[in-house]
Parts: structure tokens; sequence; C-alpha cells
């Protein structure tokens, strides 16, 4: 059984290059409540609580967590140089939780709504493994980055129905 790992909140930074003035930096957060969620597999539990979200194996079962960022000001086409998720730990925490980051593959992301919801959306292709183990101990009120995950947004933004100020899951 894999101890409760830390709750998270979210950021995405990302660099743009052609397109844009050669690299801009975007900083953009979840905004709402209903921007961020989190689910429980076993039994199709599913909140949109607004602050803490948790990821991970609670030894019955994967939870999955999804965030909406909106307005994200990224014109059609830029080249990604960078993406990233930074989250801040609410409370420290050591476990080994091996996870992959997606994107949701739409040009114009809605808000959660339900786990049936959360759990029908189109997948991007390209995902980002982010695999932390029992060494990769996080302490309360410190961020941690995830690994490069400008794959995904590149594309989604790369769709040919995505405009700048969209929202991106």
């Amino acid at each position: 059984m894999r101890p409760l790992p830390p709750a998270v909140l979210l950021l995405l930074t990302f660099l743009v290059a052609p397109g844009v003035r050669a690299g801009t930096q975007v900083r953009d957060s979840v905004k709402a409540g209903a921007d961020d969620c989190f689910v429980f597999a076993p039994s199709s539990w599913y909140t949109a609580i607004g602050g803490n979200i948790y990821f991970g194996d609670w030894g019955e079962g994967d939870t999955d967590f999804g965030v909406r960022f909106s307005n994200v000001q990224v014109p059609q086409g830029s080249t990604i140089d960078s993406a990233w998720l930074e989250v801040k730990s609410a409370g420290s925490q050591t476990a080994e939780i091996n996870s992959d980051v997606f994107g949701e593959d739409t040009a114009n992301a809605s808000a959660f709504s339900s786990y049936s919801d959360f759990t029908s959306r189109t997948r991007t292709t390209a995902s980002v493994a982010w695999d932390l183990t029992t060494s990769d101990s996080w302490s309360a009120d410190t961020y941690h980055r995830s690994p490069d995950i400008s794959s995904v947004v590149q594309e989604i933004v790369n769709r040919s129905d995505w405009s700048s100020g969209n929202a991106m899951v």
C-alpha cells in the first residue's frame, strides 16, 4: 500500500518561440473551483474542490486529477520551448507514484462537471511520465516541478481550431 500523496496546487508555465516574440513566457494558474478535480476510480468518486488535489494509489485503486487553465494566451501553432507543472505540497510526504501527464485533445476545454465527464475526455497522444520515488521527499509549502511537458502542450496549440485565449486541460 502506498502512502497518501501530498495535496497540490497547480501552475502552468511555458515558453513560446516563433509565433510571438521569441522567448515569451506565459504563466497561468487554476482560476476557479470547477477547473480542478480529482477522481477515485474504484468507486467512481468525483470532486471539484478548488484547492487541494490528491493523486496516486490509495491502496484500493488509482486517484487521478485534472486541471484546467482558462484564457491561455498562446497563439495557434507557436513553438513550445518548454512547459511544466509546478505543484505546491500542502503537507510532508514520501511516496512512490508512477503517473503520466496528458492533455485533453480539444481546442477549448470545458470545466469539469462529473466523474463521467472527466473519464470520457479524449487524451492527447503525447504524454510524459512523472514518476516519484521514495527518495523524492516533499515538504509542506515547497514547490516541485514536473518533467518537461512541452510535447503535450505543443499537440494542443498545433490544433487548427486552437486560438489564443482558449482553455487547456
